[in-house]
């Protein structure tokens, strides 16, 4: 008798264990409550403009990470380390890694694995 599984949202983890489950020849059901694939991944499209209404970025490139994108049809578009921001009624150029490596920079080496809530003080 053939196994049959039941997967409660199509995000990320969702399409991924479908994907690994269908390869093991398990009966997949995926259930999503949005009319769309990425759970908290959901860029809108505006004129010329990407707006992110999840996950903003991928770190990296995990290659499992990108065939569950892959076969979950969801697009990634590659953003050459600037971006535009909306603030106060403007849109402008941004840098999202200059603030990043400020942040980071303050941060004592020997606390690297701790917490940011340290630098909010």
């Amino acid at each position: 008798m053939r196994k049959s599984v039941l997967i409660l949202g199509a995000g990320v983890a969702g399409l991924a264990a479908a994907r690994a489950l269908s390869a093991q020849d398990v009966s997949v059901v995926v259930l999503e409550a949005q009319p769309r694939l990425g759970g908290r991944i959901h860029t809108l499209y505006e004129n010329s403009y990407l707006i992110e209404l999840g996950a903003e970025f991928v770190h990296g490139e995990n290659q499992n990470l990108f065939e569950t994108l892959r076969a979950g049809s969801l697009p990634v578009k590659k953003i050459e380390r600037k971006t535009r921001l909306f603030e106060n009624g403007r849109m402008f150029d941004v840098d999202p890694w200059v603030r990043t490596d400020e942040i980071l920079r303050r941060i004592d080496p020997a606390e690297r694995d701790g917490s940011f809530e340290c630098l909010s003080a």
